[in-house]
């Protein structure tokens, strides 16, 4: 696993404290599959996704998500990439801190939460003066910001795909067929750094922000990581079988840049493309 695929964790000892735990691999970490806490989890994403399973129910969570999970609440992560930036923090907060729900889940939170939430982990990792005590501060003011700007707003869970796009969709054939037809378009030029994704000739027929909700729902990840993902495997196929330059083969994979390539290989496969050619 590469360096910065990392998860945090954030836990309490005392009512309005926290305790943080520095930055691991997932590759080192095993979770249960299914678990509950006594107490609150407020769970930010920096970066990556992945899919909360709560009662049946399976849950998009994608970059700058922020989720909050019930005390007593039966519930599992499934991990769909392998790079991540998460922070999980277990908090004490009253029995009604977000009403009757199992799960609140929303997306974009104001920029304060997600600042307050990047200064506690700031405080922990370098550990200056009073350090502690200032955590104890952020906890208070995120419970704070979460109960002001989320939970009494009512703020509908997840975001909905556009109704209006939604009005005589004829079936679920109909779904897989365009999401085929947009997977045969990008197989046949992701070799194109220059390719627009969301200006293919199907878009003539659906609005590109519509085919990403219905995209996310079938695939699992958006259609810009459906097509890096891709580009990935073209590569490692070309890696291992032909030999060329690793500038030459981001460019026959689309990549506007080699550098660009070899970040973006070493995050998603964990180690650079030219370890990765010597791999046997």
């Amino acid at each position: 696993m590469a360096n910065d695929n990392r998860l945090m964790y954030i836990s309490p000892d005392s009512i309005n404290n926290a305790v943080f735990k520095l930055p691991y691999y997932i590759a080192q970490t095993k979770l249960p599959k299914i678990h509950y806490h006594n107490i609150f989890e407020i769970v930010y994403v920096f970066e990556g996704h992945f899919f909360l399973h709560i009662d049946k129910k399976k849950h998009y969570i994608g970059e700058n998500y922020l989720y909050i999970v019930q005390p007593g609440t039966a519930h599992y992560e499934v991990f769909t990439n392998m790079h991540y930036n998460i922070c999980f923090i277990s908090v004490y907060a009253a029995k009604n801190f977000i009403g009757n729900r199992e799960v609140m889940i929303y997306k974009n939170p104001d920029i304060y939460i997600k600042e307050c939430i990047m200064n506690m982990r700031l405080e922990e990792i370098y550990k200056e003066k009073y350090y502690k005590e200032i955590k104890k501060e952020l906890l208070k003011e995120l419970k704070i910001l979460i109960k002001r700007n989320i939970v009494d707003n009512i703020i509908p869970l997840a975001i909905p795909a556009a109704k209006e796009n939604l009005i005589n969709e004829p079936d679920n054939n109909w779904k897989i067929g365009i999401i085929n037809k947009w997977k045969s378009l990008v197989e046949d030029q992701f070799h194109n750094c220059d390719l627009k994704i969301s200006k293919l000739p199907i878009f003539k027929k659906i609005s590109y922000r519509h085919f990403e909700n219905l995209f996310k729902e079938e695939e699992q990840c958006t259609p810009k990581q459906y097509l890096t993902d891709l580009r990935i495997e073209k590569a490692k196929t070309l890696l291992k079988k032909k030999k060329l330059l690793v500038k030459n083969t981001a460019i026959n994979c689309g990549f506007s840049s080699s550098r660009y390539f070899s970040i973006k290989f070493k995050n998603i496969i964990g180690i650079s493309p030219a370890d990765y050619r010597k791999l046997k």
